[in-house]
């Protein structure tokens, strides 16, 4: 058994494993990985979230993140607790939503629970929550730079998974033009 076996036989597990990479055939076309920002960004000093820490860090939270998956092995998504095994509604099969593509997902919750860590200069605005990746796309565009559509089937049983997994939030950053009654109803539950 080669190595994409095993990933995907640890995919394919129930257990709790965070992967280091995709399993094999996950990804169209996955993008590297991008070098460490050592400065601190203009929005954190911005936002300033260290400034509410003293009053709330999102410990006890649970944000499902329903997007491209979300990089469980991110140095300051890894330590325990960060980010959950979640589930990926984009493959068929009982894959975990704890690998991510296009890292759309991965910023996407890096903005909202990244743990502080030596020399980077990020932080997320509520370090202490829980990520509940749901993976509901491989990436946002097309090879042609056209916009990727989700299936509305899809987004729905990934907005019905979240909630009945303990999501106290669910963040998507998706726009759509349409009134699906599918996404409607996952919504409304």
């Amino acid at each position: 058994m080669g190595l994409p076996h095993l990933l995907l036989a640890a995919a394919l597990s129930a257990g709790p494993l965070p992967l280091t990479a995709p399993p094999a055939g996950a990804c169209t076309d996955p993008e590297p990985a991008r070098p460490v920002v050592a400065a601190e960004p203009w929005a954190q000093r911005t936002l300033a979230p260290a400034s509410v820490w003293p009053f709330s860090t999102g410990t006890g939270v649970t944000v499902a993140v329903v997007d491209s998956g979300v990089d469980s092995d991110h140095p300051q998504l890894r330590p325990r607790g960060a980010v959950r095994r979640g589930e990926d509604f984009h493959l068929i099969g009982r894959l975990p939503g704890n690998s991510d593509c296009d890292s759309h997902g991965t910023a996407v919750a890096s903005i909202i629970a990244a743990r502080a860590v030596p020399r980077v200069g990020f932080a997320g605005l509520a370090p202490g929550a829980t990520i509940l990746p749901v993976r509901v796309s491989d990436r946002g565009y097309t090879e042609g730079g056209g916009v990727e559509l989700i299936d509305p089937a899809v987004l729905a049983r990934g907005i019905w998974y979240a909630v009945d997994n303990g999501a106290d939030v669910l963040n998507l950053s998706l726009a759509g033009a349409g009134d699906d009654p599918l996404i409607r109803d996952a919504v409304a539950h």
